[in-house]
C-alpha cells in the first residue's frame, strides 16, 4: 500500500493529486474525504505495481501520453483510472486495462 500524503499546494495548480512511484500518492487536503480521488490515484498506483518497474511504468505513461496526442485524457492510463474512480464494472475496466499492454 502506498503512503498517501495530504497537502495543500497541489490544488493551486489545477490538479487534485497525484501519484509518483515509488514515493507515495499526494492528495489536495480538500479532497481527504472524496473516494473517488482514492479511488483513481490507487488505480495508478495499481498500475505501477502492475508494471513492476518505476522507469518502464514512466516511459509507458509517457509514450501512451505522446501517442494520444499529448491529451491527459485521452491517456489509456488516465481513462482506466477515471473509469475505476466512476465505478465501472471490474470487467469493464480490465478491458481497458488490456489496452496498456500495446505500450
Amino acid at each position: 500500500m502506498p503512503r498517501i500524503y495530504y497537502v495543500k499546494w497541489i490544488d493551486s495548480r489545477g490538479i487534485a493529486a497525484i501519484t509518483l512511484p515509488p514515493f507515495g500518492i499526494w492528495i489536495e487536503e480538500a479532497y481527504r474525504d472524496d473516494p473517488v480521488i482514492h479511488y483513481h490515484e490507487l488505480w495508478h498506483w495499481y498500475q505501477y505495481k502492475k508494471t513492476g518497474n518505476v522507469l518502464v511504468h514512466y516511459a509507458k505513461y509517457l509514450w501512451a501520453w505522446i501517442v494520444h496526442g499529448f491529451s491527459y485524457r485521452n491517456n489509456p492510463y488516465e481513462v482506466a483510472a477515471y473509469a475505476v474512480a466512476s465505478g465501472r464494472t471490474w470487467d469493464d475496466v480490465l478491458a481497458l486495462e488490456e489496452s496498456l499492454n500495446e505500450f
